[in-house]
């Protein structure tokens, strides 16, 4: 049978782009799985041309075994082109020619339709899913945005508690209904009533910022000023130590110069008392020379010249007079002839009667001037000892006064210390409290901050339910959930990241599967190092 065969090779190129092309226009599945069927012919056509190069026989062979087959459709038969000894198929009714085997052709024609059926099926379902997950991301960011804005007015420190309830319960009332999906309806009007709440909620939202910002001012000059005065309270605090410490040096000086007091006292009254000691006995001797003239002088005044002139005695008691005056006598004999002669008047006295008054007399007048000869010549010893012995009290007499003084002074120095003590713990305790008024203000801006983002967050959130336009304060509160989320993300330090990698890209080298025979890290191996 000698028909025409198809077109050439060339030929037969361009036809399989028009298939690739009106396969493209059919839809065949889209997306990967149309890239998975080109590939696939791709293939199919390389393996022809390594057939092709595989010489004639080969095809002879092929084409033996295709004239064999007689599984062809009504009117088709299988020949061999004489000039490249591949195999065609011919049509005698219709004239038609292909390399194709028709039965082929009808089945991937088949199996296209149902690649595309099955492609357009799971095109739908994954639209479907997506427009199921769609809808629930709403859902899921609506009950989000409900509480971020629930979670909002509970931080209105702004408003009383009764007000705060009242908005977190008539909330959920407010709220305008979310848009009905498809064939379910146009969503609900908002009612005046829903529209006067939600804009009292974001008034509120705005009051509490603009209170925020004032007390975050307020804080800030507080701080200021606070640790301004801390500054001063500590300076004050070294002052304070540095009195104190000079309070306890004048302390020890004080007390030192007692114990010095104390010391020259001691010495003062022993010297005192060993130069009283020491002229105790001159003195009482001189004293008794004194006594004795003072004595002898009074009985020659008194008895003796009453007795010699005859006159009365004091008392009348001439014996006892006599007997005084014969004390005084040293001598024996006079004495004996004085008391005959002294009891006598003057008038019935015998000569010798008369001499022994007047030799008594003489006697007791030369007594009297050899003890005032005596006293004259102690005199001026006695008054240089008892100015010794004065001048030794008058010592120690003022050290006990600086004694006393010295104690004094301590005293008083250990009150002052005292004193510069507590006034260090007064100024340590002002410091602390300065300290606890820093710590509460930064504690107060570190929750007004907290509490700005929140309501930040809720702005945001009620903006995004009732559908408004976003805000300043909503487009802050953006910046900062993306802050967050980067420093989320550097929670892991850089360094801990580097050893994992360069530890799993050695483990990696070391594997046999990335390895080839030589023993040498293959390409991808060597690139992760």
């Amino acid at each position: 049978v000698a028909w025409d065969p198809p077109a050439t090779a060339a030929d037969d190129g361009a036809g399989a782009a028009n298939v690739e092309e009106e396969a493209a226009d059919a839809d065949w599945g889209g997306g990967e799985e149309q890239e998975e069927e080109e590939e696939d012919y791709e293939d199919d056509d390389w393996a022809a041309e390594a057939e092709a190069e595989g010489g004639v026989a080969a095809e002879a062979e092929a084409a033996e075994d295709g004239l064999e087959d007689d599984d062809l459709p009504d009117g088709w038969e299988a020949a061999v082109d004489p000039q490249s000894g591949k195999t065609y198929y011919a049509n005698r009714r219709t004239g038609e020619s292909t390399w194709d085997r028709p039965g082929d052709a009808a089945a991937a024609d088949d199996a296209a339709e149902a690649t595309a059926a099955a492609a357009a099926e799971a095109k739908a379902a994954a639209a479907a899913a997506a427009e199921e997950e769609a809808e629930r991301r709403k859902k899921d960011q609506r009950s989000k945005d409900e509480a971020t804005v629930a979670e909002a007015i509970q931080e209105l420190e702004g408003l009383p508690a009764t007000a705060r309830k009242m908005l977190g319960d008539g909330l959920p009332h407010a709220l305008p209904a979310p848009a009905a999906g498809a064939g379910e309806g146009a969503g609900d009007d908002i009612q005046p009533m829903q529209s006067t709440f939600t804009r009292l909620v974001a008034e509120s939202f705005d009051n509490e910022l603009s209170r925020l910002a004032a007390s975050t001012e307020e804080c800030n000059t507080t701080q200021r000023e606070a640790e301004e005065t801390m500054l001063r309270l500590e300076s004050a605090v070294i002052d304070a130590m540095d009195a104190a410490k000079a309070r306890e040096e004048e302390v020890v000086a004080k007390v030192a110069a007692t114990q010095e007091a104390a010391e020259t006292v001691k010495a003062e009254d022993a010297y005192h008392e060993q130069a009283e000691q020491a002229s105790a006995a001159q003195l009482q001797a001189w004293q008794e020379a004194r006594d004795a003239r003072a004595r002898a002088a009074a009985i020659s005044a008194g008895p003796l010249r009453a007795l010699a002139a005859g006159d009365d005695v004091e008392g009348g008691d001439r014996a006892s007079a006599a007997a005084s005056v014969l004390e005084l006598v040293s001598d024996k004999v006079l004495c004996a002839a004085a008391s005959s002669a002294l009891a006598v008047a003057p008038a019935d006295r015998k000569p010798f009667d008369t001499l022994a008054v007047g030799e008594v007399t003489k006697d007791i007048e030369e007594q009297i001037s050899k003890l005032d000869s005596d006293i004259a010549e102690f005199e001026p010893q006695e008054a240089h000892l008892k100015a010794e012995v004065l001048g030794a009290s008058a010592l120690a007499f003022v050290a006990r006064e600086a004694l006393a003084a010295a104690e004094r002074a301590a005293k008083e120095a250990k009150a002052a210390a005292q004193q510069a003590h507590l006034g260090v713990e007064v100024a340590k305790e002002e410091v602390k409290g300065q300290k606890r008024k820093i710590s509460e203000v930064a504690i107060r801006l570190v929750l007004n901050e907290a509490n700005g983002a929140k309501v930040r967050k809720g702005i945001a959130a009620l903006e995004r339910l009732t559908g408004a336009a976003p805000s300043a304060a909503a487009e802050e509160a953006a910046e900062e959930e993306e802050e967050e989320k980067e420093a989320a993300q550097e929670v892991v330090p850089a360094k801990a990241d580097a050893e994992t990698v360069h530890g799993s890209a050695k483990e990696a080298a070391a594997s046999p599967a990335h390895r080839n025979p030589l023993g040498v890290a293959t390409p991808v191996a060597a690139m992760a190092l």
